[in-house]
Parts: C-alpha cells; sequence; structure tokens
C-alpha cells in the first residue's frame, strides 16, 4: 500500500475521541450481559523470503527465513537468519515489531526495516495466520532508495505433535522461484514435491521448468514438522496441515530458491473458490514483462457468473474499478484455469484445500508453457461469523486511540481498534456507534481529516471503512459536532456542523450498493432550508444532541456562546425545517457545558443541561402539559449534589418507564444518578450516588464523561473512563435501587 492510499491511514494515530460519542440507536438491541473472559491466543509463525537489488552487473539476491511468535497484542518477536555459504546465518531479531491486522484480509507491519534498505516505498501484507482463518499469507515490499524488492510466504506454524507419516509424507504441489547466484538468472519452477520420512528424502518432479535438484536427504525432523536438509533447505508446516514453504539457505551451489507447496483440492466446487484473493506474483526472469525478477501484488476476482478479473492492488485502494485484464474461469481437476479475454494467454493455479489458497503453476502463451510463482490467498476469513453484536459504544484506550467495546451473544465483552482494523482514517472529533436495527451489524462514524468516515463490522467480524462523501457527486464536509439518531423505522441520520458553523445531515436514502451497503444521500441545512427563508442558523458552540420522536421528528439541539438551548427540528408532514429558541420559549437559564437529550415513548421530550450554579435543569415537553415547553430543576428539587458540566448522559427505561440523568459530581467525584419512574409519580426526581452503590475505589472509580442506557433485560448501565483511561462499566439488574456492580472492560474485552 504506498504512502498516498491505505498504509498511510493506518500509520496515522493522532487525534481524540469525545466520549459523549457514546450512543446506541436501539436499547432493544442490548441482551443480557455477564463477566466473561476470554483471551486473544498468541500464534506462532514461520516465513521464507526473498530480496533482490540491481546491482553494476547481476542483481543481489538474498534468500531469508523468519521464525517468531505474533502475540495476543499482536506484537511479533523472534529470529532472523540470511543465506549463507553452508547454511542459514543468524542475523539477530525481527525487521518489525508488531502486524496490524487491516479489514480486507491485509496486515501493516509496525517498525519495519527492509532486509536490503531501512526505508520501503511501499508495503503489503495478505493475513497468514490460521486463529484468525487464513490457512497461508505473504509478504510484499518495494524499496524506496534503492531499486529491488523483497517477497515472503508465511505461515502460522503447526503446533508439537506432528506425526511424519502422516502429516508430511506424500505429495505436494509447490511453486518456487530458483536463482543462480552465479549469473543473477531467476526462473520459476512448478511441480511436485514427494516426502518420505522413513527413509529420509524428498523428491522434486517439475511440472513446468527444471528443478534445482531431484533429491534432497532429510536430516531433522521437528515435532512441530520443522524439516531441515543436508543440502541446507528448510521447510516448515502450517498449522493445518495444508501448506509447506521451504527455502534453500546453502549459496556454495550458486543455486538458491524460495518457495511454497500446497495439498492440493481434486474434489473443490466452483462455489468454494469463487471470491476475491490478495495474489502476490513472484516471477522470475523468464516469466516478468521487465526481464527481471519482479514481485507484483494485484487483486484476482473470480466471480460466480463465469468471470475473473485481475487488478492492480494499488489502483483497488484509491477506488478503481478497472480491470488489468480478464477472462474467463474453470476448474480442471486440482487447478483454477484462467482464460484471458481475445487471447491465447492461460494461467493454472493449484487450488489448497477448501479453495481458500492457490499457488502459481503454469502460463501457456501460444504454444509456450511457462512456470510461474506466487501465492493468492482470500481476502476474507474462512473462520466461522463471530457471536452476534447486541451492543457497542465507543471509547478511547489508554494510548487515546478511539476504539469499539462490543458485548455479544456470547456474553463476553470485545474491543476493536476500527480505524486500524479498517485501514480507514483516524477520527479526529466525536465518534458515534450504534447498531443498525435492519441488519443487526455494528457501525460507527466519525469526523477525520478524510472527511465524515463510516466504519462498518461485517457479519464475519472484519471491520471496513467508507468515507460517506465518495457516495454523492460531491458530500458536505462535516468536521464537528458529529450527532447521529435512529427513527422508528430504522434510518440513520447523522448530523453536524461545517467549518462555518452551517448545519449539515447525512441519512440513510434506503438504497444500498452491490456490496449491500446502506447508501447516504446529504444536504446543508443551513443553505438548503434555513438561509432561503431568513431562519438564523444557530451559533452552536459545543457538542450538539440529535433526538427522534416517536412519531419520527427529527431534532438537533445545542447550545449557543449565551447558553441558550436552540433546536433545529422536522416533523412528518412538513416540507421545510424550523428553527426554534428553547431557552426563550420556556424561560430556561443559560446552561453551560454539555447537555443530553432523550425522549420516553408517552411522547415526553427531555433536554437537560446544568446552570451557572451546577444545577442539572431539564426543558422539557409533553403532550400532558399542554403543549407547551417547560422547565424544571432537579438539583434544587431534590437537594441533590451540583455536577460537571460536561460529563451528562440522559437515557429512558422501559420496564420501570423511567427517566435518567447520569453526571460526576462537582465537589466529590462521584457518579450521581439523577432518576424518576411512573412509581414516583407525584413523589418527583430523586437521586442515587453510583459510586456509593458500587463500592467504587482506585481504578474502578469513573472520572469522566459518561454513557448510560437500558439492557433488554431491565439492566442499567453507565460507561465511563477512569484517571488511567480504562473503560469502566457500572450496572445493575432491574431496580435502581438493587445491588451495583462493577466490571474493568478495559481488562477484560478480547482484542479483535
Amino acid at each position: 500500500m504506498k504512502s498516498r492510499s491505505v498504509s498511510s491511514r493506518v500509520a496515522a494515530r493522532g487525534g481524540s475521541t469525545d466520549v459523549r460519542g457514546w450512543r446506541v440507536a436501539d436499547p432493544a438491541l442490548v441482551e443480557r450481559m455477564e463477566p466473561r473472559v476470554l483471551l486473544s491466543s498468541a500464534a506462532d509463525f514461520a516465513g521464507v523470503g526473498l530480496a533482490w537489488r540491481s546491482g553494476a552487473t547481476t542483481p543481489t539476491y538474498t534468500p531469508y527465513l523468519l521464525e517468531g511468535t505474533i502475540g495476543a497484542d499482536d506484537s511479533a518477536s523472534g529470529t532472523f537468519w540470511r543465506a549463507g555459504t553452508t547454511g542459514r546465518v543468524s542475523d539477530g531479531g525481527l525487521y518489525f515489531d508488531g502486524i496490524t491486522r487491516l479489514g480486507d484480509g491485509r496486515y501493516q507491519r509496525t517498525g519495519a526495516d527492509g532486509v536490503l534498505a531501512d526505508d520501503f516505498e511501499e508495503t503489503n501484507g495478505s493475513q497468514f495466520l490460521t486463529r484468525d482463518g487464513y490457512p497461508a499469507g505473504w509478504w510484499f515490499g518495494d524499496y524506496d532508495r534503492v531499486v529491488g524488492q523483497e517477497m515472503e510466504y508465511l505461515i502460522q506454524r503447526a503446533a508439537p505433535g506432528v506425526l511424519p507419516a502422516r502429516d508430511l509424507d506424500g505429495s505436494w504441489r509447490f511453486t518456487m522461484l530458483a536463482v543462480n547466484g552465479g549469473t543473477g538468472a531467476s526462473s520459476n519452477v512448478s511441480g511436485t514435491l514427494s516426502i518420505d520420512t522413513e527413509e529420509d528424502r524428498i523428491t522434486w518432479t517439475g511440472t513446468t521448468g527444471t528443478v534445482p535438484r531431484v533429491r534432497s536427504d532429510i536430516d531433522t525432523i521437528s515435532t512441530r514438522g520443522q524439516i531441515a536438509t543436508l543440502q541446507g533447505e528448510y521447510f516448515y508446516l502450517s498449522a493445518d496441515g495444508g501448506t509447506l514453504i521451504f527455502a534453500d539457505m546453502r549459496t556454495s551451489d550458486d543455486v538458491v530458491y524460495v518457495g511454497t507447496a500446497i495439498r492440493v483440492d481434486n474434489d473443490v466446487t466452483p462455489e468454494e473458490v469463487q471470491g476475491d484473493f490478495l495474489l502476490l506474483w513472484s516471477l522470475g526472469d523468464n516469466v516478468s514483462g521487465s526481464g527481471r525478477t519482479q514481485f507484483l501484488q494485484r487483486v484476482l476476482s473470480v466471480e460466480s457468473d463465469g468471470d475473473y478479473k485481475i487488478y492492480d492492488l494499488d489502483e483497488w485502494d484509491d477506488g478503481s474499478r478497472e480491470p488489468l485484464e480478464r477472462g474467463e474461469w474453470r476448474i480442471e481437476g486440482d487447478s483454477l484455469v484462467l482464460t484471458r479475454d481475445a487471447s491465447a494467454l492461460r494461467y493454472a493455479l493449484r487450488i489448497g484445500r477448501g479453495g481458500d489458497t492457490l499457488i502459481g503453476a503454469s502460463l501457456t502463451s501460444g504454444t509456450s508453457v511457462t512456470a510461474i510463482g506466487g501465492v493468492a490467498s482470500r481476502t476474507v476469513s474462512n473462520l466461522p461469523p463471530p457471536p452476534t453484536p447486541v451492543i457497542s459504544i465507543p471509547s478511547v484506550d489508554s494510548l487515546g486511540r478511539p476504539v469499539v467495546f462490543s458485548s455479544r451473544t456470547d456474553e463476553a465483552w470485545y474491543v476493536a481498534d476500527i480505524a486500524a482494523k479498517s485501514g480507514g482514517p483516524t477520527p479526529t472529533g466525536e465518534m458515534r456507534v450504534w447498531i443498525d436495527t435492519k441488519n443487526g451489524r455494528p457501525y460507527a462514524a466519525a469526523t477525520s481529516d478524510a472527511g465524515l468516515v463510516l466504519y462498518s463490522e461485517l457479519s464475519n467480524g472484519v471491520w471496513t471503512y467508507r468515507l460517506l462523501a465518495n457516495d454523492l457527486v460531491s458530500g458536505p464536509a462535516i468536521t464537528r459536532s458529529l450527532a447521529f439518531l435512529v427513527t422508528p423505522s430504522g434510518q440513520v441520520n447523522l448530523f453536524g456542523l461545517n467549518a462555518s458553523g452551517e448545519v449539515v445531515r447525512y441519512w440513510q436514502n434506503g438504497s444500498t450498493n452491490p456490496a449491500g451497503e446502506y447508501l447516504y444521500s446529504a444536504s446543508n441545512l443551513s443553505v438548503n432550508q434555513l438561509d432561503p427563508r431568513g431562519l438564523p442558523t444557530p451559533g452552536y458552540t459545543g457538542g450538539l444532541e440529535a433526538y427522534t420522536t416517536p412519531w419520527g421528528g427529527l431534532n438537533v439541539a445545542g447550545l449557543d456562546s449565551t447558553g441558550r438551548i436552540w433546536t433545529v427540528w422536522w416533523a412528518p408532514g412538513q416540507p421545510r425545517w424550523f428553527v426554534s429558541n428553547l431557552s426563550a420559549i420556556a424561560k430556561t437559564a443559560p446552561l453551560s457545558g454539555d447537555i443530553t437529550a432523550f425522549v420516553s415513548p408517552w411522547n415526553g421530550i427531555n433536554i437537560v443541561g446544568v446552570n451557572s450554579l451546577g444545577e442539572m435543569v431539564s426543558t422539557w415537553w409533553s403532550p400532558g402539559s399542554g403543549g407547551t415547553w417547560k422547565r424544571a430543576n432537579f438539583t434544587s428539587s431534590t437537594l441533590g449534589p451540583t455536577v460537571s458540566n460536561a460529563t451528562l448522559s440522559g437515557f429512558y427505561i422501559s420496564p420501570t418507564r423511567g427517566l435518567n440523568v447520569v453526571a460526576i459530581d462537582s465537589t466529590t467525584g462521584d457518579v450521581i444518578l439523577y432518576w424518576w419512574n411512573v412509581a414516583r409519580t407525584g413523589l418527583g426526581w430523586t437521586f442515587t450516588n453510583l459510586s456509593t452503590a458500587t463500592g467504587a475505589t482506585g481504578v474502578s472509580r469513573i472520572t469522566g464523561a459518561l454513557l448510560g442506557l437500558e439492557a433488554s433485560d431491565g439492566s442499567v448501565n453507565v460507561f465511563g473512563r477512569n484517571a488511567g483511561g480504562a473503560t469502566i462499566r457500572y450496572a445493575v439488574s432491574g431496580a435502581i435501587t438493587g445491588a451495583w456492580q462493577v466490571q474493568n472492560l478495559s481488562a477484560i474485552a478480547t482484542a479483535e
């Protein structure tokens, strides 16, 4: 991925996220949540690679090996070897310190240096860990300051307990790139290798091209399936037993090679091989169009209508879907055959078990048949879909990166750095999160330097992203104060302000793209609705709150510089949007900080803020109030504590028909819940100190902005962060006056 595309977005780590962006679309989606800890597991891996750079007379080639561990936190550690005269030579640790998995089956390496130079112009990786559902993958690097490239084939290593006769013996289909160290000539070879551990031999048979040797003598076999030969070769068995990667690390005979082999699938169905693959061509001088070794990264799309298309991966990242070539495909025995339109060109790729891995076999052009090298791996994990998410909330991790916490039907908590996992831009402001009722999938929206970005988690757990302006010919910008609402019909609406303070709306327009994603329309409400009728755009100075009414009304509320509440609103049946100064209508004294808004099923609207004395004040409306806006001071009526004006979150509880606002005590720092329900009709509002109720001390104390919401089992939840940045959950099942519990989600959530 070139710096202009995905990799630059992944590298960005700046920005901040407003925790008041925490919202869920529909409390009915929240299921019962019980504490359960699932730990991500570390994975041992191996890689075989080849780096080349141009020289004054002949290219320089460096075969190498990697052995290491990808930790549960995606950190990487291990050992690196270069080829030497008599065999492999240790060169210390890995040239990278971790990986960042992306949503389209790719990954980036953090802290990566090159084997032959320090800087890359471009890098790319296809995921390879069996734990993540990928049987084999690859890595590609294109140097910046020198003419050269490097590539690797990678697998997660088999666990101890490999039985050679069962797991290694027999026939494997292979592809290799072989290099003559004396002449610098490189060529592809494909064929069959047969392992006989009883006789300590490996027999090489070239189907296309000439094999460097016809027999290798096995020296050692580890309990994990690593084979070392007397000829200086190393073989590694994958965790699923379907792939071998190998490299010749002895240079004294002037020939070295790097390759991969698979157990082929002779019974694969067309349906199993359909889909998109990340393809790395590893082409020798005899095939490369440049006349020298060349590594090319592509996207291979095997379509259900019998067509195939091959795309340049860089252009794919830039949004182009113009194929480099196209044609028809079919299955012949253990091979996927691609025939280019209007030419005699024909590719054959061997098919691995399950159809998730392809390796190069041959290229036929007229009467010429040449071996081709390379690996193609699925863009999407073959793991079963993760448990369905039932609640998702935004937060910020201890390093300041925006993350999404989710609880699923398996009753466990998960956390995802969605910018890193999707390859999308890093949020620079508020992040809003919801689960769309139409498909049950979590979504997040945020402002970014690239525009308004929508992240979404696919059914297989992969996060992707879209820039919403790309849905339109020219989408208006939202740069701050992002808010969202979901109408009773399930339509998602996003509101915010542009650089001029104008109100902008994005909304789902009822259409979908070919991938089934909901498309959006957009409008600058200030320019298109308010200005033509002489209505003022409120001078909003802080965050916005968007809310919908049971009859489908759309409302955006916020404070101006004098602390007055303004709403920009629309009601079904109205052709235009309107503006109202609710502080003037309800005679509400100026407020400061943030406000929160929520609506009850009996059509009661509540907009709550904090006045200059730190008192919590509600500006409210309901049909029973005679259709007029009124105000109420919860702090004075309950003799409750004053609160911080930047920590409010209001929400409705359906079982008890309750109204709730949670905030931080401005004196003690305790979490205070102001609440009312129908059982208190005639008694008025009251409050509960949640810090006392939970017994929260030390790291379990919430110190920042809050999110309150209800679960469908009647539990009440309050989320916030402690002083160290960990995300904390307070929860109670049943009545608010029941036994509250506390959880540190940052400590128990499984990283996705």
